[in-house]
């Protein structure tokens, strides 16, 4: 039977459109499979085999830390193909969250179509846990998808406030103490999840010495806070120095004494009858000095000291993380000055004499007009007496507390409590 002409170019049509239907198809069946990551950089896919390691692995001899360093957010991501072939295809992977500069990171496969890597790279202005959607394209038609995960990495160099060097916000891949490096807490919860810590003699200081003198009046010493650290592994060696905070001076001082010793017969004069049997300066027959005022209110204690702090540390195995821990609670300050003492109580009462006409032995010129012409010698009153001593100061405030610390290897379950100098070499 012969075909006629009218029905090639249909055919052709047919043909192509077959073409692109299972191109179309292979595509639709890629998108429904979900890559996973596993364990050592390895992301599980149907077809291809994804594995991640960094740019530049440090050297045990730690030779090539600065190139370390600096490579330190950078992986190669390789894709190899487990069944087939993606011969001339590319791989296309692309930051998954909002990326202004919208940038691609490209790699072609080899001429065998096994083989393709590309290299990633994480920036300062990235989250903790960038997602990169990356595509296996052959030409306009996706082939594969996958989706590579790449935490971020942190080296501390001089003195930082891990806040905000962008620390404790989330797991991370790799925290790298520079030598002298310090991670300063000021006394906040610090909690560092990390798959790896490396430390050329790096430190965690709640608060520096300086600092812990510099306390506010009235005010209780700080804590040095928590800091807790979670990780697979780690190396090198770290010092963590518990602080707290001294106590502030004690300025507050007891209201005065307002109680005043009452009035006593027997500070009053003694002399008793008529002036005949006394001269003027008779000290019988003058009222005495008033008791002393009460002593001043005890001083207010003085503040506590701020607890050291404590420090959790734990790791998937027994690493070679050479970890010192040293407690420096706060000192308690002196206590209060006392209050002032109370006013002095009255004197006592001066003798009332008779006065005879011939005035007796008593010289008038010392004597009331008003007493005399009523035949009465009224001898002075005794003078007010001395003020209260000042109170007692207070009692002094308290020492911090030495928090109890844990280092614990989960790799045999070694733990180790402590609240005193404490080091694992």
């Amino acid at each position: 039977m012969k075909m006629s002409s009218a029905m090639i170019p249909l055919l052709l049509l047919s043909l192509v459109a077959c073409q692109s239907e299972s191109k179309k198809s292979k595509a639709s069946q890629k998108s429904e499979e979900v890559s996973t990551p596993t364990s050592d950089g390895e992301t599980s896919h149907p077809r291809l085999k994804i594995t991640k390691k960094r740019k530049t692995e440090l050297k045990k001899d730690f030779s090539n830390f600065s190139i370390f360093k600096e490579d330190i957010n950078s992986y190669k991501v390789n894709f190899e193909a487990i069944s087939g072939h993606y011969s001339n295809a590319i791989v296309e992977c692309a930051k998954g969250h909002f990326d202004r500069e919208k940038e691609l990171f490209l790699a072609s496969f080899d001429e065998r179509g096994m083989k393709a890597s590309v290299e990633l790279s994480v920036s300062d202005k990235d989250p903790l846990d960038v997602e990169f959607e990356c595509k296996v394209m052959d030409q306009d038609v996706e082939l594969d998808d996958a989706k590579i995960h790449l935490r971020k990495s942190f080296v501390v160099s001089g003195i930082k406030n891990p806040y905000s060097l962008g620390i404790g916000f989330g797991p991370i891949e790799t925290l790298v103490f520079e030598e002298g490096a310090m991670l300063l807490t000021e006394g906040v919860y610090l909690n560092i999840e990390a798959k790896e810590i490396i430390s050329r003699g790096g430190e965690i200081v709640t608060f520096t010495e300086e600092s812990t003198l510099k306390a506010l009046d009235d005010q209780h010493g700080a804590s040095g806070g928590i800091i807790n650290i979670v990780t697979e592994t780690a190396l090198g060696k770290l010092s963590v120095q518990l602080r707290g905070k001294n106590a502030g001076k004690q300025t507050r001082v007891p209201e005065v004494m307002k109680e005043i010793p009452g009035r006593d017969a027997a500070l009053n004069g003694t002399c008793r009858g008529s002036t005949d049997n006394y001269s003027y300066k008779d000290q019988r027959c003058f009222g005495k000095r008033g008791h002393q005022g009460f002593k001043g209110n005890k001083g207010f204690n003085g503040l506590n000291g701020g607890s050291s702090g404590a420090f959790f540390y734990k790791a998937k195995k027994l690493d070679d993380l050479k970890i010192k821990v040293d407690f420096f609670p706060g000192k308690g300050s002196a206590g209060g000055i006392g209050g002032e003492g109370g006013q002095g109580g009255p004197g006592g009462v001066g003798s009332v004499l008779h006065v005879k006409n011939d005035r007796g032995g008593i010289d008038c010129r010392i004597c009331d007009q008003k007493s005399i012409n009523g035949e009465k010698y009224k001898y002075p009153d005794g003078i007010q007496g001395a003020k209260g001593d000042l109170g007692d100061f207070g009692d002094a405030g308290e020492d911090g507390a030495a928090d109890n610390s844990i280092v614990h290897y989960l790799v045999g379950d070694m733990k180790f409590n402590f609240n005193d100098s404490w080091q694992n070499f």
